[in-house]
């Protein structure tokens, strides 16, 4: 009788896992998806900016609340630029993909840091002997994360499937020299 009960625990145990690992699994997609809209207006904001601004210097970080735009730029054309990416991002998505996105640097950094690691893990070679060999598969990494990292942002860490959302009050902060802005998204 015992082991009837001891199954039966074990039985809702699992069940009670189950349903919270489920759910935790459910609130993470929500949550990347949401990072990931937020990404995509980050980075069609950026290019909206830069095509009435091309000199514009501007460094964007995405959170899940929206993102941060590091850099001197005028609060009211940032809004404009926002409200407007919502609307083009249906039009044109490819303006969630940003060719200075910190994206492209870790894509670079890992497919050119593999390349060295293969091309260096010979036996019996001096580590000057294979230095050619690593520079060369370094450089090779180099030239095929570009269009990689290109790739990995529209696939995997921007969706410019932005409809429902809406820009709230951006907020302003000086501290010296640098000029930050918030700028919260909330999603329907």
């Amino acid at each position: 009788m015992s082991s009837i009960v001891y199954a039966s625990q074990e039985g809702k145990l699992a069940e009670t896992c189950s349903g919270a690992f489920a759910g935790l699994a459910a609130k993470s997609r929500g949550l990347l998806h949401t990072i990931r809209r937020n990404h995509a207006l980050e980075h069609a904001t950026v290019h909206l900016l830069a095509r009435r601004a091309p000199t514009l210097h501007v460094v964007g970080r995405t959170v899940a609340r929206g993102f941060y735009l590091y850099g001197d730029v005028d609060t009211q054309s940032l809004r404009q630029a926002a409200e407007e990416a919502l609307t083009e991002l249906g039009r044109e998505p490819e303006l969630a993909v940003h060719p200075r996105c910190g994206t492209n640097l870790a894509i670079t950094a890992l497919v050119a840091g593999l390349a060295a690691f293969v091309a260096g893990s010979t036996r019996g070679r001096s580590r000057l002997a294979t230095l050619p060999r690593v520079l060369m598969a370094s450089l090779w990494g180099v030239l095929l994360a570009q269009p990689l990292g290109h790739i990995v942002q529209r696939e995997l860490t921007t969706d410019p499937n932005v409809a429902g959302g809406r820009i709230g009050e951006i907020r302003r902060t000086q501290s010296g020299k640098m000029t930050a802005h918030f700028v919260p998204i909330s999603w329907e």
